[in-house]
């Protein structure tokens, strides 16, 4: 029989939820900006679930018959304690107690988890691959990467593990992590946009597309690939994933380049890292709400 089950997607920009079903489908969804400057978190929470009941009342879904609501944030959470503690992007909800203030409001039982459980969740659900050892890495504003074992999420108690801070250099920008030469601050889209800018190429897209003349250009590049293949091979001589999926904006657009250098860094290391596929994640814009059927199976 099907069922459903309301989810929240809260990033830094904007709150995107809706309501899915246990075929992988999104039955509907809405988004409201995250930021509080116009409303506090507990007037955002009674909007959301406002919006949650009139979805689910268009759409013939007993609201009060939902399995619950699973709720994906940018991180670091308290799953243990269902708090939202995260100064960087989502300032005004600091250590909200989302999951208290959306049962309080539904009687519905809540989930929560940090975004880059939540999106590697999604991805497992929608590829099939519930039976594999699967490690995400999203590159984006920073890096964040969540590991499934081939039946649990990777966990270290009350918080998520920060996996994008595996140092992959001696030197580099001091990150807010407090070390130097971390991957998220010499490998994320925003690392290596400011790096580019840096060296006078405007952005990422500017120096790839000069690498092919430019040999300060190209050595530039050769050093953000070293250093980003040096952070995947931390990830995977730990975690000895059968499949990597590289995701975000920066990965959408240079999967082939990225992606074609971890394969050929792992070229020959099977006594490191098991044998494994390389790909991208899905082109599901819903793939963190549709996290809750996962969420609530586990």
């Amino acid at each position: 029989m099907k069922k459903y089950t309301a989810a929240l997607d809260m990033g830094g920009t904007k709150i995107k939820f809706g309501i899915v079903d246990t075929d992988g489908n999104v039955i509907c969804d809405a988004e409201i900006p995250s930021a509080t400057d116009d409303e506090n978190a507990d007037a955002k929470v009674e909007r959301m679930v406002r919006m949650l009941k009139e979805q689910c009342g268009t759409n013939g879904i007993d609201f009060d018959g939902l399995r619950g609501i699973a709720v994906a944030s940018a991180g670091p959470v308290d799953v243990e304690v269902g708090t939202i503690i995260n100064p960087y992007s989502l300032p005004g909800w600091l250590n909200y107690n989302i999951i208290k203030a959306l049962h309080t409001r539904t009687g519905l039982t809540v989930k929560l988890d940090n975004d880059a459980n939540g999106a590697l969740l999604g991805e497992v659900f929608l590829s099939g691959t519930a039976d594999k050892k699967v490690l995400m890495v999203t590159i984006g504003t920073g890096i964040g990467a969540a590991f499934w074992d081939g039946t649990k999420l990777h966990r270290s108690g009350r918080y998520h593990p920060e996996m994008g801070h595996v140092i992959v250099s001696s030197e580099g920008p001091e990150c807010y992590c407090h070390h130097r030469g971390c991957f998220e601050s010499l490998c994320s889209g925003t690392a290596m946009n400011a790096r580019a800018k840096e060296n006078g190429y405007g952005d990422f897209d500017n120096l790839y597309a000069a690498a092919e003349k430019d040999a300060r250009a190209r050595a530039l590049l050769d050093r953000i690939g070293r250093e980003f293949c040096a952070g995947i091979f931390d990830l995977a001589i730990i975690f000895k994933p059968d499949i990597i999926m590289l995701s975000g904006g920066m990965m959408r657009r240079y999967f082939d380049f990225f992606g074609g250098l971890v394969v050929k860094d792992m070229e020959g290391l099977e006594d490191f890292v098991d044998t494994l596929t390389v790909q991208h994640t899905s082109d599901n814009k819903n793939t963190a709400l549709l996290c809750a059927n996962m969420m609530f199976e586990n």
